[in-house]
């Protein structure tokens, strides 16, 4: 009887591996950029999975249709591709163009001195950036309509932003460095962003979401020389855990929620929320500087979070405090913030005259 159950299992067995797919070939390509080889001819290998081992820096503009490919590289700082003068053909978009494919990924790769992005992705629901850099682009990674997946990589002296989300794209960026861009993060015309960790930093502006995108930060260190976080028309942001240095600009119907925020430094000594936009601090969070709503805005400052500044209400606008005390400096015409049993009178009072020419738009 144990016999027969034995023969009864294994044929069981020989019958599942007879049914099994066969495992699907896979091709290892080394490109020796010093030697001569070009990406481009190592791309067409006929394997379903494909591995491109990248030696040195090539000076190539490539595009990637296939899908299932690894590139790999040993170094960062020594391996990776270069814009290799293209000459306005549509891979010219960036030096990596990656277009209508699946399961692509990099990894210990460098994307140097493009015209354009360093990497480029269309159409593409699964590219994967991992321990890579980017310094010297014109602008990091661009995704439209794509979803981009980024951990522990470095992004450096790259000329508009880091890496920037466009028509429905989503780029999840983990562990990420950025410094030297004009906006190190950016989400647009629908485009998603999620920051984790890492240290943000823009040489104008670290982190812009605008045209009903949204952005997600959490843990995150951002530094900017004018504005940290700039949120406009029907964008939203919200920011967790996070240390803020310099100021916040909220206009055209867009929101900003923060939660266990600090905002460590305030140079300009302004934040602005216009037209009809919507700030909440939430608890934990404190915010430093003078705060001044605009032409319909709102705030809410609730119960443990604070506001070490003058906070002023024109056109329209308005703020709702649990507690009055939070505004450290005092508020002006902002009647919800002021109760009977609280009042107080403000430490300054509202900017007279009234002129921002920069920020109202």
């Amino acid at each position: 009887m144990r016999g027969m159950v034995t023969l009864t299992l294994l044929a069981v067995i020989l019958a599942g591996m007879l049914d099994a797919p066969p495992a699907r070939a896979q091709a290892t390509v080394t490109v020796d950029c010093a030697s001569g080889d070009l990406v481009a001819d190592a791309l067409t290998s006929t394997a379903p999975e494909l591995t491109v081992r990248i030696i040195g820096i090539c000076a190539e503009d490539f595009e990637v249709t296939r899908d299932d490919v690894l590139f790999r590289g040993a170094n960062p700082a020594n391996d990776g591709f270069s814009w290799g003068g293209g000459d306005g053909s549509e891979v010219a978009f960036a030096t990596v163009l990656v277009r209508e494919a699946r399961n692509i990924r990099f990894e210990r790769l460098g994307f140097f001195d493009g015209s354009r992005n360093g990497l480029g992705v269309e159409n593409t629901n699964s590219v994967e950036v991992d321990r890579c850099r980017f310094q010297n682009n014109e602008r990091g990674i661009g995704a439209s309509d794509s979803i981009v997946l980024v951990t522990d990589t470095v992004f450096v002296g790259n000329n508009l932003w880091d890496f920037g989300a466009f028509q429905g794209s989503f780029i999840d960026c983990t562990g990420c460095t950025t410094s030297g861009s004009q906006f190190s993060v950016l989400a647009s015309s629908g485009g998603s962003v999620n920051v984790g960790g890492g240290t943000i930093e823009g040489n104008w502006g670290a982190v812009a979401t605008g045209n009903g995108s949204s952005m997600f930060l959490d843990g995150t260190d951002i530094t900017a020389a004018s504005m940290g976080l700039s949120v406009e028309r029907n964008a939203q942001m919200f920011v967790t855990n996070t240390t803020l240095d310099h100021a916040f600009q909220v206009v055209d119907d867009a929101l900003l929620d923060m939660d266990g925020v600090t905002q460590t430094a305030n140079p300009i000594d302004l934040n602005f929320i216009n037209m009809g936009s919507t700030v909440r601090l939430r608890v934990s969070t404190s915010a430093t500087g003078d705060t001044l709503l605009w032409s319909g805005a709102h705030l809410t400052i609730e119960d443990g979070a604070q506001l070490d500044g003058l906070l002023s209400c024109g056109k329209a606008s308005d703020a709702y405090c649990e507690d009055p005390l939070l505004v450290l400096e005092g508020t002006v015409d902002c009647d919800a913030c002021v109760s009977a049993a609280v009042a107080r009178t403000p430490a300054r009072t509202a900017w007279e005259p009234l002129v921002l020419p920069e920020l109202i738009r």
